[in-house]
């Protein structure tokens, strides 16, 4: 039996099915370490255990940093080299290129065993990290035994660091597609309508109202819009943030038409907002991936998606699934709209739904499992049919 151990942050909804898939491979023992069960903005219940993987937290110091006008927030696990050591795991899964990798670079190399570092870092990202974080970044870079990307814009940045793509794998960002596909079909879209008053063809933004989320930029490509536009059809915000505020002063102030603020949703209650709108608009400055992309998708949802955001040259094709673009271009983004809320359009779209499956969870576990055999780690392809 090997015994793998996964470090990071948090467990959301959408990561429980691939360590609960790879729970169940045989000669597999996996448990997760985390830093907290819930960080606190989230809407999500805390973590729990899987019924075939251990989960734990970490005694941890979480510190608050002003990063690019956001406030981040950072774990130190404090006693991450302790755990391994009394653990004594084959082969570790760490996330990024903090604290708690260099921790799990220490246990392996006292131990000799291989660690794998998974990153959804990117260019843009990368270029506001400071100068110790760089250097940690090459350090790591050069000594670990493999990397899980969450994409090709993850993988790109990998190479930046001079790690080739034999030590890459790509970690496929998924979510449940029939469960979103299932609640598209079903969700109550006239409740929404009805409840936000909303008119004509409607374009949906879900997300923290952050700056780095861009949501001013969506508010003035609104602004810009021709004024029958905005009075003819809806602009629908949907999640809470510091920058709530601001953003509804700035709408204000730009004279905007039916541009509603619903406030954060519940998950359970999310699939009616995709059934009631016409079109995704992600206008992100900085984002890893975009899992919203992946639901909008499943939904059956077209998507405007930010050239900022990881998932955009992979998940957007150009005319069919959506179209990508850049938020801080006003005139180009409010012609956009204008395109897009003027489709034939309707939702939801099954050509856009089958596009999106190609993102799924078994797909992650391939990629997982392909590289565990790479740094000598052989598991078997499919999950014990006892399980």
């Amino acid at each position: 039996m090997k015994k793998l151990v996964v470090l990071t942050n948090e467990l959301p909804p959408y990561r429980r099915p691939i360590f609960e898939r790879l729970g169940c491979h045989d000669g597999l023992e996996v448990k997760v370490y985390l830093s907290t069960r819930k960080e606190p903005h989230r809407l999500w219940n805390d973590a729990a255990d899987l019924p075939h993987v251990t989960v734990r937290t970490i005694p941890n110091i979480a510190a608050h940093f002003q990063q690019n006008k956001s406030d981040r927030l950072i774990h130190f696990p404090l006693t991450t080299l302790v755990v391994l050591v009394r653990e004594r795991p084959d082969v570790i899964i760490s996330s990024e290129f903090g604290f708690r990798t260099l921790m799990a670079w220490l246990y392996c190399v006292l131990f000799r065993k291989p660690l794998i570092i998974w990153s959804g870092e990117t260019a843009r990202g990368a270029a506001t990290a400071i100068a110790p974080q760089r250097i940690l970044r090459r350090f790591l870079a050069a000594r670990a035994s493999g990397f899980l990307a969450y994409g090709e814009a993850a993988r790109d940045y990998l190479h930046s660091l001079s790690v080739d793509d034999r030590r890459i794998s790509i970690l496929t960002q998924a979510i449940d597609n029939r469960y979103w596909i299932e609640a598209a079909r079903t969700a109550d879209a006239d409740k929404v309508r009805q409840a936000h008053k909303l008119s004509g063809r409607t374009a949906l933004c879900v997300g923290g109202l952050l700056y780095r989320k861009g949501i001013h930029h969506l508010i003035k490509a609104w602004a810009a819009l021709p004024d029958e536009f905005q009075r003819g059809n809806s602009l629908l915000l949907v999640g809470g943030g510091d920058e709530k505020e601001r953003l509804e002063a700035l709408s204000r102030g730009l004279d905007t038409h039916n541009v509603i603020f619903a406030g954060p949703i519940s998950p359970r209650d999310l699939p009616a907002y995709y059934a009631a709108a016409d079109l995704f608009v992600l206008p992100s400055l900085l984002d890893v991936w975009g899992l919203v992309v992946n639901e909008a998708m499943a939904s059956g949802l077209p998507v405007l998606c930010s050239r900022y955001a990881g998932c955009a040259e992979e998940l957007i094709v150009p005319g069919q699934t959506g179209e990508v673009f850049d938020p801080a271009d006003t005139a180009a983004f409010s012609d956009l709209l204008v395109r897009w809320l003027q489709s034939s359009h309707k939702t939801p779209d099954s050509a856009i739904q089958a596009h999106i499956q190609q993102w799924n969870f078994e797909s992650s576990v391939r990629g997982i499992l392909e590289r565990l055999a790479k740094v000598g780690i052989h598991v078997a392809s499919e999950p014990s049919a006892s399980n």
